[in-house]
């Protein structure tokens, strides 16, 4: 390995051990009009919480308007950000460009 890359390497351990891991989970919605909420809002309440915050912070966007499954979601820790957006509003990207350089995101993991 040349030197440059071993300093590359060292560097971006060393940034790693210094601040955690900024993930940013993306999700058109939540559940249903009525309230009632599916198996993606399931799978947020279960595993999201369950990150070490020292090495990994956790964030949730959300595509549409805020669903009563946020309060769920807040309860554990977790506050989701609801861009109001229609299902195909091209807007939506420009909103999650934004949303990621606000929070200087290392990892978007998308779903939905």
């Amino acid at each position: 390995m040349s030197s440059g890359n071993q300093n590359a390497t060292l560097n971006a351990k060393e940034m790693m051990a210094k601040e955690p891991t900024r993930v940013l989970y993306v999700n058109d919605h939540l559940g249903y009009a009525d309230g009632v909420y599916h198996g993606v809002t399931t799978y947020f309440l279960s595993l999201l919480p369950r990150f070490d915050p020292s090495r990994v912070k956790v964030n949730l966007c959300i595509f549409r308007d805020r669903h009563p499954a946020a309060a769920h979601l807040e309860a554990k820790g977790i506050t989701p950000i609801f861009l109001n957006r229609a299902k195909w509003n091209p807007r939506v990207l420009l909103d999650l460009i934004s949303v990621i350089r606000e929070l200087g995101v290392h990892i978007v993991h998308l779903s939905g």
